[in-house]
């Protein structure tokens, strides 16, 4: 038995990117830029620099090999690092970025 639909829940969170090797995002929604720092360092700033800290973000590399890792900030930017395929070294690369909140 099913019973009567109830209220209109609070929308999801829509933010994610493809971002390519030089930070140049595509694909985008939620996102302000990426800026590429160091090798394989990329700073991921979402607009209006919401408060990160319950949120989750994944991301997946996407060159052949290569695995990254990211962590979401109060301060409204995801640090993403993108490793080679031995996991020894940070290396510039293209990622795809969500954040769950």
């Amino acid at each position: 038995a099913t019973g009567p639909a109830g209220p209109a829940g609070t929308p999801a969170t829509r933010i994610y990117a493809s971002v390519a090797q030089s930070g140049a995002l595509s694909r985008s929604h939620g996102i302000g830029n990426a800026i590429a720092g160091g090798p394989g360092q990329y700073s991921v700033q979402v607009s209006g620099a919401p408060d990160l800290s319950d949120c989750i973000a994944l991301v997946q590399a996407q060159s052949d090999g290569e695995t990254a890792t990211a962590v979401a900030n109060a301060d409204g930017t995801v640090d993403v690092r993108v490793f080679d395929p031995n996991l020894l070294a940070t290396s510039d690369g293209p990622f795809v970025i969500s954040v769950v909140c």
